[in-house]
Order: structure tokens, then sequence, then C-alpha cells
């Protein structure tokens, strides 16, 4: 408790100037807008401008903050930036000015709750703040920017009640309340209240693979652009509609770039599958060009349901063998297999080797593989090699003299600990010429 309460104290004075910059700019810029008599109704359009805005940059530092210390799992994230920014926004922006309000007794005061009058606005803005702090997470500049953008939103929402120039006396209190009503709450959203959840991630549990960032965000800025041209058009189902499916389309990415725990047996002399599937095919053939022997091909089909980290099926060293362009066939046609663009890896081991393929079809189209492309790598069973997007298919072979195959078509595998081949008592490493 000691060491957090140090942390979220070195934290607030590392951003404490910009705090002090963006308060101090925000007053003297609306200081002016109050000097030139700015209407109520120009207050209410530049309320539910800045904020939303407030709202996307106070969910982008939370967001960051929280994943920048430890924090993480999909759902404390989005549930610790969606409290942090609308939550806290509200309370700076709409409850503590309207106390203000009401203490001043300002004539046509209210209480405007933006997550609901604007709930298509303000709602996926905070969703896409915390994509994008996830994505890139970076916190000084952004928090001076919530400042200023908190500044104006409170100013505007006194400033929008008034019905009169205010007094000097009446000015001197609403900077009060501004500063109340900034200061505290947007330090606690993006330093305080991130930091008092975060922690190290707990082991056993099911990551979300990075590459899922840009998805995200790309999902949640359509769905935005999508609810605010229906909000704007007075279509308020168009909205729902498209803030529904945005979800769900995030959901959904967020499903398919999981990449659970896997325990790989303790025997040394098994293969394990290399990816999630179901057997498409076990068929022996010619492996002419790396192997150059009589092989087993096991190729596991792979649905868009399942999980797309690929992973060793066997200890030694991994070489990447390059990117091979070819055809976009949809990967569950046994054609696919020779003629579609793939990865190609070979992991030679201390008793057998194995010939691995990553092959996509036509749905995006992107294979990866996380190790060093330029030199041979150590794996072990079970290591995380790359992975495929989505719905792809992944061939490995194996010497037909060195393994007895122990799945069939229709088997269902689990990458790094489903059982498809134990290794022969006889087998030996074979010969292997790297240049080839």
């Amino acid at each position: 408790m000691f060491a957090r309460g140090h942390l979220i104290a070195s934290e607030l004075r590392r951003h404490a100037p910009f705090t002090a910059l963006g308060t101090l700019t925000g007053i003297v810029i609306l200081l002016t807008l109050l000097g030139a008599h700015v209407p109520a109704a120009a207050s209410a359009r530049l309320f539910w401008f800045t904020h939303p805005a407030h709202v996307l940059l106070s969910a982008l530092v939370t967001a960051a903050m929280f994943r920048l210390h430890g924090g993480r799992g999909v759902w404390r994230t989005l549930w610790i930036g969606y409290v942090g920014s609308v939550g806290i926004a509200t309370l700076s922006d709409c409850i503590i000015p309207f106390l203000g309000e009401w203490l001043l007794g300002i004539p046509h005061r209210g209480l405007h709750l933006g997550f609901v009058e604007r709930w298509w606005l303000v709602n996926p803005l905070a969703l896409a703040g915390i994509g994008i702090g996830v994505w890139r997470p970076h916190t000084k500049v952004s928090h001076a920017l919530h400042v200023l953008l908190s500044t104006w939103a409170s100013l505007f929402h006194m400033t929008m009640a008034l019905d009169s120039t205010p007094s000097v006396c009446t000015i001197l209190i609403i900077a009060v309340f501004l500063f109340l009503a900034v200061w505290v709450p947007c330090c606690t959203s993006d330093i305080v209240f991130p930091l008092l959840f975060a922690s190290a991630p707990r082991r056993g549990r099911t990551r979300i693979r990075p590459e899922v960032r840009p998805f995200l965000v790309a999902a949640g800025l359509l769905g935005l652009v999508v609810a605010g041209s229906f909000g704007m058009a007075g279509r308020p189902a168009g909205s729902v509609a498209a803030v529904a499916l945005a979800l769900v389309a995030s959901g959904y990415l967020l499903y398919f770039f999981r990449d659970p725990e896997r325990t790989p047996p303790a025997d040394a002399d098994v293969v394990v599958a290399a990816a999630d599937g179901v057997v498409a095919a076990v068929v022996e053939l010619d492996e002419t060009r790396y192997l150059q022997t009589r092989c087993v091909r096991l190729s596991i089909f792979l649905s868009l349901f399942d999980v797309h980290v690929n992973r060793a099926p066997m200890a030694g060293e991994a070489t990447f063998l390059g990117y091979f362009p070819g055809r976009r066939l949809f990967t569950f046609q046994e054609k696919s297999s020779d003629v579609n663009q793939h990865n190609k890896i070979l992991i030679v081991g201390e008793r057998t080797r194995c010939l691995v393929c990553q092959i996509v079809g036509p749905v995006c189209r992107r294979v990866i593989y996380w190790l060093p492309h330029d030199r041979a790598a150590p794996v072990v069973v079970g290591t995380r090699i790359g992975m495929m997007k989505f719905g792809s298919r992944l061939d490995f072979y194996l010497p037909a003299a060195e393994v007895d195959m122990l799945v069939a078509r229709g088997t269902a595998v689990r990458a790094g600990e489903t059982v498809v081949a134990r290794i022969k008592a006889h087998a030996r490493k074979g010969p292997y010429d790297r240049k080839s």
C-alpha cells in the first residue's frame, strides 16, 4: 500500500506542470470569453463540444496510465477506463458546476449529464479513448489537453445558465469552482484512479494479443462516425444500431485475438498440435525440398472462432524459411496447402525434424512469424511462434519413418497441448543442409 501511495504521489508530481498549464490557460481564455459576453446559447454549443472531447482524452489517459503501470485484463481496462472518464468527467463538467450554479443562485441552472443526454456521442468516444490509450499509451500531453478541455466544459456548463454578465465576485467564485471541478477530478481520473487498480498480470489467464489494437480503433472510430451521423440526423435508432454493431465487432475481435496459456506434455517423445482447430487431413507424400524424404502431412483447419496463435509442435531450433505469395483460396479446400500464400518454418530437434507451413485464405490474408527471421531460434514444445488472420490452415510435415501418427481426420486439437504423434524409438535426426 505504501509503495502504491508513493507511485501515485510521484505521478502527481510529474503531471503537476501540465495540470497547472492546462488550468491557467483555460481560466485565462474563458475569462476573456466571459468579458466578450458570450451568449448562453453559444456556451451550450461549446459545452456539448468540449465535454465529449474531454471524455475522449480522459478515457485515453486513464487507460494508458492503467496499462503503463502493469494493469491487465480487457474487462478491467474497459471498466476502469469508462468509470474513470465518464464517471469523473461527469463529476467535473456537470455535477460540481451545477452545485456552483445552485450556490450562486444562477437563474437557469440545470444538471446536464452527457452520457445520458448525448449518450450516442459520449459513450462511443469513451470507448474510442480507451482503445487509443491501450494502443498508444502516452499520458503527459493528453493529460494537459484533458485539463484544458475540462476547464472549458465546466465553465461553459455554468455560463450557459447565466442570463446576464456576472459580477467580479461571481467570476472569482466561478474560478474557485473551476479549480475544484478540474484539478482534483482530472488528476483523480487520470492518475489516482487507474493506479489504485494497476497490478501485475495474473498467471494462467487468457491474454489478448496486442495485434488487436488497430482493429479495435478502426471498429470504434467507424461506429463513432456512423452513430454521430445518425444522431445529427435525428435518427437515434440508427445510432443505437451503430453503437451495438461496433460493440459486437469489438467483442469478436477481442475473442479472436485471445491467447490462452497452454500446458505442454512433459513427455519429450511426443509431437503436439501447432494450431487450434480440426484435423482436415493426414496424408503421406514426398517432401523433396527441405526434409527430402517421405513425410506425413498433418493439416489443421482453423475456423473464425478458433485461437489463431501458433505454437512449436516440438523442441529444437526453428529457422524461418521465408514468405511465399500465392493464391487466396478458402483454406478448407485441400489444394490450398499447395497454392495459397504461406510462411515456412523448419524445426530441427534432437531426434526428428518438422516443417511447419502457416497458410492463410481470402479473409484479411495476414500471416505472422514472431521469432527472428535472420537466424535460427531455440524453441521448446508449445513456444508461441506466430499467428494467422482470419480463418486459416496450418500444415506440418514429419518424416514418416520417424513418427507414429495418433490423430485422424476430424480430430479436434489444441495448440501446444494435444499430442498428435509419437517419435519412434529408433528415430534420429537426419541430415539437413541449411542452405537448401
